[in-house]
């Protein structure tokens, strides 16, 4: 979070499961700004996993474990929507299994993209109105 020059960035952040010292969080971004996930979460005290700029715990050179299950947009020019969905690394599954979770995104799935749906219909963005 930059104090000094601070622009809008708003990320809605939801508990899903609490794990042994690992929580699964589902993030809605409604704005898109560099490291927004990794900059709030550390900023609320909770940073990311292995996160090597923002985090705290590093637990080797895998990454961070940040994973999109799901994005979905409007490509800029044409403002077809884009679908893309992409399993979990096994690194992260083998890490939440060890923490006694399962990962759960696939159940989510249907959800998020009703959630997506009803934010454009909210924020009165449609293909019509931007071409």
């Amino acid at each position: 979070v930059n104090t000094k020059y601070p622009r809008r960035a708003v990320t809605d952040v939801r508990l899903l499961k609490q794990l042994k010292g690992l929580s699964y969080v589902e993030c809605t971004l409604h704005t898109g700004r560099t490291h927004q996930i990794r900059v709030h979460m550390q900023y609320i005290g909770h940073p990311v996993l292995n996160d090597p700029r923002y985090g705290k715990k590093i637990l080797d050179e895998t990454g961070q474990y940040l994973h999109a299950y799901f994005l979905s947009f409007l490509h800029p020019k044409s403002l077809e929507r884009m679908e893309f969905t992409s399993g979990l690394p096994e690194y992260m599954k083998t890490y939440i299994a060890e923490k006694g979770g399962t990962f759960m995104a696939e159940n989510h799935f249907y959800k998020m993209y009703q959630v997506a749906g009803e934010l454009m219909k909210k924020y009165g963005f449609t293909q019509d109105q931007n071409q």
